[in-house]
């Protein structure tokens, strides 16, 4: 799920130990308080109806507060479970953003929370940038003499666009080393995705798409840490959403040897739900439509976010979703 800014999701880390303290500490104090609710009690009900009423409320206030530290105690668990639960962090390469990633990156170690990916966005690519000697090229040019007044406009707006792009790249270029390069990144091997700046809006199921495959083609721009140096608890899948794929840096791909599939716990969790029989009839229920959907997240999980806002998808999801966490 999409969190939110930096601030809130390191607190949001940090709430379900701190809410647990809560709960314990307030469990600590049941004897006093419940001392209190039966003086409270006493002044408005017979002796009997008091103890009976008293007894049954420290039942329900001691079951009420069992339960409450169970769910936050999940919650954590949850959090802190790299099979289920791994970060992805954005940001793009400007001071301001790297220098926020990096302390994120810090406090998810604190916070005891997976990490496995840092997307940089909107990079001006190679093919917009120009070299010092191109660049001249372009000033000779926009400043040649005899050029028609409509002419020097266009040569003037491109020689303003070279500009704007080359200076954008060469800070980018200096930002993405220094992100490459700190030690947060390196000591968790994390992997670094390049997303370039693009000419239109990422809006609309075509374009969302066309997006997608910069994060799950098999070719798209990432670095990474030295694989050599990180603990073999810290390998994490190197691609975003893709079970199968792997990366390799430095020597070509095809010269590394195979290495075999791990085993997805989730996928056999899935494959377990499908026997399901409440699943199952709710899947008959939706007829065709939650048949393909099925089909769908067989192929990618990460799309059960797109059926969870359909109303007539909706009981099958959650039922779904209640069952696996």
């Amino acid at each position: 799920f999409d969190t939110a800014p930096t601030g809130h999701t390191i607190k949001l880390l940090q709430l379900p130990p701190i809410l647990e303290a809560g709960i314990e500490k307030l469990q600590s104090w049941s004897t006093t308080i419940y001392s209190y609710w039966e003086t409270f009690k006493g002044a408005f009900a017979s002796t009997e109806e008091g103890t009976r009423l008293t007894a049954k409320t420290k039942q329900e206030i001691t079951e009420k507060l069992q339960k409450y530290k169970a769910g936050i105690q999940r919650v954590g668990q949850m959090l802190t479970d790299s099979l289920r639960t791994r970060f992805v962090v954005v940001c793009i390469a400007e001071y301001l953003s790297v220098s926020e990633t990096k302390r994120l990156l810090q406090d998810l170690v604190t916070c005891n929370v997976a990490a496995s990916h840092v997307i940089v966005n909107q990079l001006v690519t190679a093919d917009a940038h120009l070299t010092d000697k191109e660049m001249a090229k372009i000033e000779k040019w926009a400043n040649t003499p005899g050029m028609s007044e409509s002419m020097k406009v266009v040569a003037t707006k491109a020689r303003n666009a070279c500009r704007l792009t080359s200076s954008r790249r060469a800070i980018q270029t200096k930002y993405l080393t220094e992100l490459q390069t700190a030690p947060q990144v390196q000591e968790a091997n994390l992997t670094i995705v390049q997303v370039p700046l693009l000419p239109e809006e990422v809006t609309g199921p075509t374009a969302i798409g066309n997006f997608s495959k910069l994060l799950t083609s098999p070719d798209f721009n990432q670095t990474k840490a030295n694989e050599a140096t990180a603990p073999p608890a810290a390998k994490m899948p190197r691609v975003l959403y893709d079970k199968a794929s792997t990366t390799t840096s430095g020597a070509d791909a095809s010269s590394a040897p195979a290495e075999p599939a791990a085993a997805n716990p989730l996928a056999s969790k899935v494959e377990a739900l499908l026997e399901d029989p409440e699943i199952q009839a709710l899947i008959e229920q939706g007829g065709p439509k939650a048949q393909n959907a099925i089909e769908d997240l067989k192929a990618n999980p990460m799309n059960v976010m797109t059926y969870m806002a359909d109303p007539e998808l909706q009981p099958l999801v959650q039922a779904a979703m209640k069952k696996l966490f």
